[in-house]
């Protein structure tokens, strides 16, 4: 696989001029072909094509004013992106099916700060949590209208992190209460409970494309200059899980020895949390950034890094398209592009 810089990215936005900008979602329509992102200083989204880098649609979301304090961007369709606006007590979903945006509908979601789309677009999830209730619930709807058709109460806080898994069977869940959950999306069964704590607090989450494991991300209690050991492999509940087919044997044990399939040796130093996890489509890289200002990729089978990337701020996401064509990163203040070359 050949390296990249930034200065090899197709698209890039850099919104550190300003410093109240930031850029608070973004997404990529199922086909690949263009990516939607929210500039929260404006109040406006685009639409870029990827191919070429191009700004091709702007909108101004006149919607987005207080009361509403967070905003979510997600693509059921190539066709259909939401805009869903989330204020302290609902949350409100618009489409932008071609040059306008209209009303969707409305979903009650007390302090919803979290939504995430099912890999076939059709079901919609989202956190929930009313403070005279025990447990941070998380609500599974339809994408098209809202309706709930299961609740998961297994957190007792909001959850942070919500991950679908790839073949649409189960849903990883992190929350506030210092546990990583993994539970039936159709029965909404838990089938793996984890609590963490100081000695590996996970923050970011991503799954295997079969579905057989999750690669997590945090943060060690390791000191400086001691390997973190903090970018890990773990099984995604009862069964094999192919991809350890595919790697040599872990050499440190890490808190969930029964559970863990891997281990990097992460991102190290005296700011060495992971933030954000990605898995490529084949299965044969693995991404992960953190506070540190970089992005490193992985070689899965030889658990080496490969390449290191000075993004130049903190990390909160990073995404392969589905085809392995590009490569997206993502921080609070800006957003690059590559093409992804083996």
């Amino acid at each position: 696989m050949g390296h990249f810089t930034t200065q090899d990215a197709i698209f890039s936005v850099d919104l550190r001029a300003p410093h109240e900008a930031y850029i608070n979602s973004w997404d990529i329509t199922p086909d690949n072909q263009r990516l939607a992102f929210a500039n929260a200083y404006d109040q406006h989204f685009y639409v870029a094509d990827l191919a070429t880098g191009a700004v091709i649609m702007m909108h101004e979301d006149r919607l987005n004013h207080p009361p509403f304090w967070s905003r979510t961007l997600l693509w059921e369709s190539p066709q259909t992106l939401l805009v869903i606006n989330s204020s302290r007590r609902d949350m409100h979903a618009y489409q932008v099916p071609q040059d306008s945006l209209r009303f969707y509908y409305s979903i009650l979601a007390y302090d919803c700060q979290v939504c995430a789309l099912t890999a076939d677009g059709q079901r919609l999830l989202y956190n929930r949590f009313y403070p005279d209730e025990k447990e941070g619930v998380v609500c599974l709807a339809k994408a098209s209208t809202g309706t709930v058709v299961l609740t998961y109460k297994g957190h007792r806080k909001p959850a942070l992190v919500l991950a679908p898994s790839p073949d649409g069977t189960r849903v990883a869940s992190l929350s506030d209460d210092d546990t990583l959950q993994i539970w039936d999306s159709h029965t909404g069964n838990t089938i793996l409970r984890r609590y963490y704590n100081a000695q590996f607090r996970i923050q970011a989450i991503a799954w295997h494309p079969d579905s057989s494991a999750l690669v997590v991300g945090g943060r060690t209690d390791k000191g400086s200059g001691e390997t973190s050991y903090n970018l890990q492999i773990w099984k995604a509940g009862p069964g094999p899980a192919h991809v350890a087919q595919h790697m040599r044997q872990y050499e440190f044990a890490p808190p969930y020895k029964e559970d863990a399939l891997a281990i990097f040796p992460g991102h190290s130093g005296t700011r060495s949390t992971i933030t954000a996890v990605a898995w490529s489509p084949d299965g044969r890289w693995i991404a992960s950034g953190g506070d540190d200002d970089t992005i490193r990729l992985w070689d899965v089978a030889t658990l080496r890094e490969h390449q290191v990337l000075e993004f130049g701020e903190e990390l909160t996401r990073i995404r392969w398209t589905t085809d392995e064509k590009y490569f997206v990163a993502g921080g609070d203040r800006s957003l690059l592009a590559w093409h992804f070359v083996l």
